[in-house]
């Protein structure tokens, strides 16, 4: 399965965004990987329970952040799929792990579906 990424999403600006980084642990860490593992636990507390992390917190900041659609259950598995896209094609998560395997690349494409490149494998 492969996923579709438009170039102008915001996630995928900051991650290929050399300087955007945060510092964590003593380590440099690109701040859209930052943002997947903060999210990951918000988007899980909105979608199973309907807690917001804060009163600010919107859900559909988090969606247009990461370009994806969807309410409940399918939010959180069209997130998941781009998390752990992500994470094993940045070689962060090996794709053994918690039985995720090989993924096809991310392919990233313009606001006209026009290829432009892939990430990853």
């Amino acid at each position: 399965m492969s996923i579709l990424v438009n170039e102008n999403t915001p996630w995928l600006v900051d991650l290929l965004d050399e300087d955007r980084t945060v510092q964590v642990n003593d380590r440099e860490m690109p701040w859209a990987i930052w943002n997947f593992t903060i999210c990951k636990g918000q988007l899980k507390m909105w979608t199973k329970h309907q807690i917001k992390a804060d009163r600010n917190w919107k859900v559909t900041d988090v969606k247009k952040y990461f370009g994806i659609k969807g309410s409940g259950e399918e939010l959180m598995n069209n997130f998941l799929d781009l998390y752990n896209h992500v994470m094993v094609a940045s070689g962060i998560q090996d794709p053994d792990e918690n039985g995720i395997g090989l993924f096809a690349p991310i392919t990233i494409v313009d606001d006209n579906g026009k290829l432009k490149a892939y990430l990853g494998q």
